[in-house]
């Protein structure tokens, strides 16, 4: 019986979430008659290096992918939602593209810790540039990412993200939910 694996994210990006998600996909492998899988993610963010990772990851799975907005792909998560092969939108949706931010968490920190973290945040914004750029390619009507990721944020709604190859299809019906589905709880 070959099938479609569904698999739930909803919540923030992090290392334990992103070690989930990983987990998740490994379960999917083993799964026998598995021909692809289909996400379903709602995400407002959080780290960055956990964002990229989740991103590697989904493009390493070996068969076809599908990831669906349930609700709201925001900051990071918009790079990982790139990664999958056939991506969609339920119809009130959307997408947030803004700055990145570092925290410090009351750590002590001196001059040149502050010029790391600059010089980090300055590759993080070409990391995700070089992946919204390949991911979009060929968009009829592109969104400057740059402008975004260091000026003002854009929301961006269904159309425009299909317009801007963000959405590989206008398909906005709501999935089946369909079990077993592969899910953890990911407020860690």
């Amino acid at each position: 019986m070959n099938f479609v694996q569904q698999i739930h994210f909803f919540g923030p990006i992090n290392v334990s979430t992103a070690e989930a998600f990983r987990n998740m996909l490994l379960n999917a492998m083993n799964t026998q008659g598995l021909k692809g899988i289909e996400i379903l993610m709602s995400s407002e963010g959080g780290d960055l290096n956990s964002g990229f990772t989740m991103y590697n990851y989904l493009r390493s799975f070996p068969l076809p992918t599908t990831v669906i907005n349930m609700g709201a792909i925001e900051s990071i998560a918009l790079i990982p939602f790139l990664g999958a092969d056939i991506r969609r939108a339920v119809p009130n949706s959307r997408f947030l593209i803004h700055n990145f931010t570092w925290t410090f968490h009351n750590a002590p920190t001196n001059i040149n810790r502050v010029e790391e973290c600059s010089r980090s945040l300055s590759e993080d914004v070409e990391r995700y540039l070089s992946i919204y750029h390949e991911r979009t390619a060929g968009a009829q009507q592109p969104i400057d990412a740059r402008l975004h990721l260091t000026g003002t944020a854009a929301v961006i709604l269904n159309q425009a993200a299909f317009g801007a190859g963000i959405l590989t299809t206008v398909d906005s019906s709501y999935p089946v939910l369909r079990q077993p589905a592969i899910y953890d709880r990911i407020f860690k």
